[in-house]
């Protein structure tokens, strides 16, 4: 999406930029801290549904209870919690980190059945996240592939903590209406399906289903996992996550570290990687899909108004905000291939702002590159030419060097 239009602000200081998913309590945009210069995913829940400032609503306790318990995770597969708290207009909203990849959902839509190695290593990772959410007595009780995120790194996240609920009674505990039945169709463990209560053993049987979908062939050790995470019976599942988990990891190959709370996953693998940038796989044998050439998004050109997006560029920059100015120029120049004058003055404000977030090396190659531009289109005595110049030659002396 590339912003020609003032965004909407939250609390002075998060705009809005594009709705990324919506649930039963609200919807989940993708967005920008003003204050602090970064990404960020915001969840609102309308303000119909809050009822009047009335502290028992439903949706009101289920939005502050998902936000609490958000924050007192520490987990590499868990959104960290900025803020919380309720606009003037009273839609109340979540500020989380923004977590970049794509839903298993896609992931398995597009490129299942995945390989053994690749199951055992989400697996491990997804027991590693629940195992740190039920050592507090937590429950996820929505555990499915529209909620998990696997970013381009490797890593996977958990959210869409909104139904999660306790073992224990107390400030986590069940907050539902009568005869409402939590989570997925499909992810339900049966004995809840049946009316019984939540437990560990519920989280780990949707857990079980995710990775079996994943796996689809997958035999040996992992399959002898999956097939105990998803027994009908709960006595006969895993007697924890991190049992589990730590099994799952022992058959990933290379190193992971113990669990929970690794951070350092494997590489993910070329058609994955492709896949979580949004670009389109060649169909193989088995459902994978083969990373063939490099790949960037597709922009509609007749659609960029770079006279719009000029404006808005130096906005953000006179606004101290250079790390939301990259991605806006990196979509518009997607779009185009001349070197006219704009073209040229929007590739000088991304190295500049990649100088300003502190990327050296890519600041160098884009004033180096704004340069040879301009010399060709410009000619050599435009001051557009001295002053990259300029640039490459104070920061080539302290820029680290290339690998």
């Amino acid at each position: 999406m590339i912003w020609t239009m003032e965004p909407t602000v939250i609390a002075d200081r998060y705009e809005l930029t594009a709705p990324v998913g919506s649930g039963g309590m609200g919807t989940v945009w993708e967005g920008f801290d003003t204050v602090l210069d970064r990404p960020v995913a915001v969840k609102l829940i309308h303000a119909d549904l809050l009822g009047d400032n009335d502290p028992r609503n439903e949706y009101r306790r289920r939005f502050r209870r998902e936000a609490r318990i958000l924050a007192r995770l520490d987990h590499p597969g868990v959104p960290e919690v900025y803020d919380f708290g309720v606009s003037p207009d009273g839609n109340a909203y979540l500020v989380m980190r923004h977590v970049f990849g794509a839903t298993v959902a896609d992931l398995a839509a597009e490129c299942a059945p995945l390989s053994t190695g690749w199951v055992a290593a989400l697996g491990a990772q997804l027991m590693g996240v629940l195992s740190a959410l039920h050592r507090p007595g937590l429950l996820h009780r929505d555990v499915k592939p529209a909620n998990l995120i696997l970013t381009p790194a490797g890593r996977l996240v958990l959210c869409d903590f909104g139904i999660a609920g306790s073992v224990h009674s107390g400030e986590y505990s069940r907050i539902t209406r009568t005869g409402e039945r939590l989570g997925t169709t499909g992810y339900r463990a049966p004995e809840v399906a049946d009316g019984a209560t939540a437990t560990v053993a519920a989280d780990l049987w949707a857990a079980g289903v995710v990775l079996r979908e994943l796996a689809d062939e997958v035999d040996g050790p992992v399959a002898e996992v999956i097939a105990a995470l998803t027994d009908p019976d709960p006595v006969r599942r895993p007697p924890s996550a991190r049992h589990a988990g730590q099994r799952l990891a022992a058959m990933v190959p290379g190193t992971l570290p113990d669990i929970p709370g690794f951070t350092d996953l494997l590489a993910v693998p070329d058609a994955l990687r492709l896949y979580l940038r949004g670009a389109p796989t060649t169909p193989t044998e088995g459902g994978r899909g083969v990373a063939s050439i490099e790949w960037t998004p597709p922009v509609d050109a007749a659609r960029v108004d770079t006279d719009a997006v000029r404006r808005r560029v130096e906005h953000l920059i006179a606004e101290d905000r250079p790390a939301q100015v990259i991605p806006l120029i990196e979509q518009t120049l997607a779009s185009t291939e001349s070197d006219d004058l704009v073209t040229l003055s929007l590739r000088y404000d991304l190295a500049r702002c990649r100088e300003a977030v502190g990327d050296a090396l890519q600041a160098i190659d884009g004033y180096e590159a704004t340069a040879a531009g301009a010399r060709g289109q410009l000619g050599e005595s435009h001051p557009l030419v001295e002053v990259c110049d300029q640039a490459v030659a104070r920061l080539t002396p302290a820029a680290p060097a290339r690998e």
